[in-house]
């Protein structure tokens, strides 16, 4: 139902506004190029009082069909319910049945009022807005857009519940895609031959409330740890520390636009949604999983873990970053022959090549010729230049079966993972990592999935899911 079912009304109400708003003809040529604004303040103003009369019919006539099942009125609150065009009194019968010892409050029923409470679309414009920017933006921006001003703390409280309310709706919908996997070809519909897979982390401010003294028992960076020295061990104080948040894409090579998923969780889990969101795409057990990260530990691992057909490929520009460290490492003492970029450059197209066993063994033979540290744990120094060789050497050899970029790139597969990096930007850290937030951390991945939710352009669709879930409740 859209507003062409109303055309006629709507032009005839149109033509009587007009008469009104045409008695004051200076007043409106005064507006210049506000007359829009001055519109849509009386639009707004006719919207609540139609809202109010709907709701008065409704009752009527729900009142009507429970008196027919014997219930009786047996009373009725006045309700201040607070609606998208704005707060209005609503009167709420409560009906019985004494006979069957049943009672119901059909206003409560089947439009959510309740006194002091928000219809859907205020929550929905509240969570839009919230996912955005902050609580008190976004209240200016509702107060913008729909007239009035909800407060600060009631916009952080409904975009909470509303994330909660999406965190479980990806649940859900990752669950039913990934159902698909275990039915025969001829109801999976359109496979995927390929599917590119990305993933990454950036880290998130939160925060948490405790004494003194156990922050300081709690705290693990010096910088936090030294501005904890000047609180008394009974103080209030927030603990502030910087959480690891995960996002990763699916997308066929042809898609232009990815799927998202974003959380905080281990790579196992953040695999395990990624697989769901490639099932939407066309995933099957016979697809072509093409992954390109970096090599933070368990993100192959868990990618392995949930797609059958599945190469990683070590992203290029992480290996060419860790080649220029270790060759600097090298420089500062006097270990490395030749120019730092011809050194690393010459390594490269090595690897590039398919060669990178032959570069291992290079590395090899120069850590031979390196002074040993003097203990074992030494081995692990990274600041020694035997130390960062020997993590590099560790690093080359645990990504040996992802480096093969010439093959790659001869299948138009990509090397780099610029693709996920720049989604850090746009999913989690576009609302979470604002000027001056901070999270506690058991809201980062419910608001998380808000902002997945609007990046896959699944935001109506999961309102019409929520709306049928609460109205069932």
């Amino acid at each position: 139902m859209d507003g062409t079912d109303y055309e006629e009304a709507i032009d005839n109400a149109s033509d009587i506004l007009l008469e009104a708003m045409l008695g004051d003809i200076d007043a409106l040529i005064a507006e210049g190029r506000g007359l829009d604004l001055k519109v849509k303040e009386v639009v707004f103003l006719l919207g609540r009082q139609l809202l109010v009369k709907l709701f008065e019919v409704a009752r009527a006539m729900l009142v009507e069909e429970a008196k027919r099942t014997g219930k009786t009125v047996e009373r009725t609150s006045e309700v201040t319910f607070k609606t998208l065009l704005g707060p209005v009194e609503v009167a709420s019968p409560y009906m019985y049945d004494r006979d069957a010892g049943q009672g119901e409050r059909p206003m409560r029923e089947h439009f959510g009022i309740v006194g002091g409470r928000y219809s859907d679309g205020a929550e929905r414009a509240m969570a839009d807005f919230g996912s955005e920017s902050s609580f008190r933006d976004a209240a200016d921006r509702f107060e913008e857009h729909y007239g009035w001003r909800p407060g600060e703390t009631t916009v952080r409280k409904r975009t909470e519940a509303c994330a909660e309310a999406a965190e479980a709706y990806l649940e859900r919908r990752h669950q039913n895609a990934r159902d698909i996997l275990g039915k025969p070809p001829r109801e999976q519909g359109k496979t995927a031959d390929e599917m590119l897979v990305q993933a990454d982390g950036s880290h998130i401010r939160c925060g948490a409330w405790m004494t003194a003294a156990e922050a300081r028992q709690q705290a693990e960076d010096p910088e936090e740890l030294e501005r904890l020295e000047d609180y008394e061990d009974d103080e209030s104080v927030r603990l502030v520390e910087w959480k690891e948040v995960r996002t990763g894409l699916v997308r066929r090579p042809e898609q232009v636009e990815a799927t998202y998923v974003c959380r905080r969780d281990d790579w196992a889990q953040i695999a395990w949604r990624l697989l769901g969101a490639a099932c939407e795409h066309g995933m099957c057990f016979e697809t072509q999983a093409i992954a390109i990260g970096d090599g933070a530990f368990g993100l192959k691992e868990g990618l392995q873990e949930h797609f059958p057909h599945l190469q990683f490929i070590l992203d290029w520009y992480h290996l060419k970053h860790h080649l220029y460290e270790t060759g600097e490492r090298l420089l500062d003492e006097d270990r490395l022959i030749g120019d730092l970029d011809g050194w690393v450059e010459g390594h490269l197209d090595t690897i590039y090549e398919g060669e990178a066993g032959a570069v291992i063994g290079e590395l090899e033979s120069l850590l031979q010729s390196l002074d040993p540290p003097p203990d074992a744990e030494g081995a692990e120094d990274t600041e020694s230049a035997y130390g960062r060789l020997q993590r590099l050497i560790n690093y080359l050899t645990r990504f040996y079966d992802c480096l093969d970029y010439e093959a790659y790139e001869d299948q138009d597969w990509p090397i780099g993972s610029g693709e996920v990096e720049s989604a850090h930007k746009t999913v989690p850290q576009g609302r979470l990592k604002i000027p001056g937030a901070t999270w506690a951390e058991e809201n980062v991945s419910p608001m998380c999935a808000l902002r997945v939710i609007q990046a896959n352009d699944w935001w109506d669709d999961f309102w019409a899911d929520e709306q049928e879930r609460r109205q069932a409740a």
